[in-house]
């Protein structure tokens, strides 16, 4: 697991003589309970990864305490800095409040606030009976026992760090609420209802299955336990997505709500009579000012999210412009408010076919080709006839038009939008992989799109693009 994606991540924690494969998965023809979750596209904001310990009936083996500096060991190496949800079978749930309670006593702030959630799964809190069965010979089963003097401590330091917001000895630097999902089995005969739902976690939402002590681990995503895990899951990631404002003031001085950057480029732009930038102006001012705005999400923001939300009314050159400073090489998510609903870059729409129209141009051997984005409206004959107007040497034309043909309606989702962007990107490595190094962009389409379409194109050769200037098409800037 690397920490190049930023994603928050959900580490699962097996129990008492568990499996980091088998304890989640109810036979070999069965998705595992991690599996199910890294391909819900519902949850795809997540990365997924399982911790394991040595475990079992062997006289040496390592108490939940040990487990936990182990996990915080794993983390450390393996997913740093990432915001974290616990899913814990059993003693993992223990794994997972020891973690939690070290993190306090060591003042980590920073680490301990990545926490985002923790789902117990009929955990022992108060001991299980059978551990004093088997317990004599080995200290990670005897940790378990009910007059464990391990979970006595635990459930003290429990209720002092955490419960309800914690006590008022506790820091104000390190007070941090942490959800809770807590499910228990109704025929669980290994940890009974008293030890899996006691009082010191009632500020978790607590729910009874009909399972027991490892069928609540063994599910579908049909199942009511996965369905509890989903929703829960969905209010962490709610929680969690945080965005950089990038507030561009252009035709309107109209600025977004929220924290980041804020540009105001309305002497450059105007309806009425109409005024757009100049080529220069774009070199010479509007770009170092994207420059400015990336550099300030890199220092600033880049390690709290990825995310950062677009909002101006601008041509759409502009938003052009603006997706190919915020890159998805650089791994960002842009978002924009589109028609009242937040468009993002985040998914693609893989049954949505794009289809591009290739035509030659007026000179084959010609290192220059021209790009035609017809989305809204098909724009490819007056393109082509400004084009004959300013005597524009070409050697292919190649027109990008929506599934269903062009109109206001053909792109009708966030995730389709996506897949025409990167239509269009992978008509620009065509025009590369034949020695093409100049690209003439004309584009109709709506102004999230031209912001996706920005995004994508990254490592091209040169591009330049075109503004409509009611009638024909002014040169505008060059990315």
């Amino acid at each position: 697991m690397s920490d190049s994606k930023k994603n928050p991540v959900i580490i699962f924690i097996h129990g008492l003589n568990g499996d980091p494969m088998d304890t989640w998965k109810r036979d070999r023809f069965t998705k595992s309970l991690p599996d199910l979750i890294d391909s819900d596209l519902d949850i795809k904001d997540f990365d997924v990864y399982s911790f394991g310990y040595k475990t079992g009936f062997t006289p040496v083996q390592y108490d939940f305490k040990q487990v936990a500096r182990l996990l915080y060991s794993e983390i450390m190496a393996k997913v740093p800095n990432r915001e974290i949800v616990f899913v814990g079978h059993s003693m993992g749930g223990l794994v997972i409040q020891q973690y939690i309670i070290d993190r306090f006593k060591a003042n980590e702030e920073i680490t301990l606030k990545l926490i985002k959630g923790a789902v117990f799964l009929c955990v022992p809190f108060k001991g299980a009976p059978l551990a004093s069965v088997f317990g004599s010979f080995n200290k990670q089963i005897r940790s378990l026992q009910k007059r464990s003097n391990h979970l006595k401590e635990l459930k003290e330091d429990w209720t002092t760090y955490t419960l309800r917001g914690g006590s008022k000895i506790v820091p104000k630097n390190l007070v941090h609420s942490i959800p809770q999902l807590l499910m228990y089995g109704a025929q669980d005969g290994v940890v009974k209802e008293q030890s899996s739902s006691p009082l010191h976690l009632d500020d978790a939402i607590k729910y009874a299955v009909d399972v027991d002590h490892k069928g609540v681990c063994k599910i579908d995503e049909g199942d009511t336990i996965y369905k509890h895990i989903k929703t829960f899951l969905l209010t962490c990631v709610k929680e969690t997505k945080i965005s950089m404002m990038l507030s561009i003031q252009g035709y309107d001085k109209q600025k977004g709500d929220g924290e980041g950057v804020s540009l105001d480029w309305t002497s450059h732009f105007k309806y009425k009579p109409r005024l757009i930038p100049t080529k220069e102006i774009w070199e010479t001012k509007l770009n170092p000012e994207l420059a400015y705005s990336m550099n300030t999400w890199e220092e600033n923001w880049s390690k709290k999210t990825n995310r950062i939300r677009v909002h101006g009314k601008l041509p759409l050159t502009a938003g052009i412009a603006i997706g190919s400073h915020f890159s998805k090489t650089k791994g960002i998510i842009l978002e924009f408010e589109h028609y009242g609903e937040l468009w993002s870059t985040e998914k693609i729409d893989k049954t949505y076919k794009p289809y591009a129209e290739y035509h030659t141009g007026n000179s084959l051997q010609n290192k220059r080709a021209v790009l035609v984005l017809s989305v809204c409206k098909d724009i490819h004959s007056e393109v082509k006839e400004a084009l004959d107007l300013e005597n524009k040497s070409y050697s292919m034309l190649v027109n990008v038009l929506p599934e269903t043909g062009p109109s206001q309606t053909s792109i009708e989702t966030a995730e389709q939008a996506v897949a025409y962007a990167s239509k269009v990107k992978e008509v620009a490595e065509y025009f590369k992989s034949k020695g093409v190094n100049e690209i003439y962009l004309f584009l109709n389409t709506p102004y999230s799109l031209a912001l996706f379409v920005g995004h994508y194109l990254t490592a091209m050769p040169a591009i330049q693009t075109y503004d409509y200037a009611m009638p024909g098409y002014l040169e505008s800037c060059l990315i």
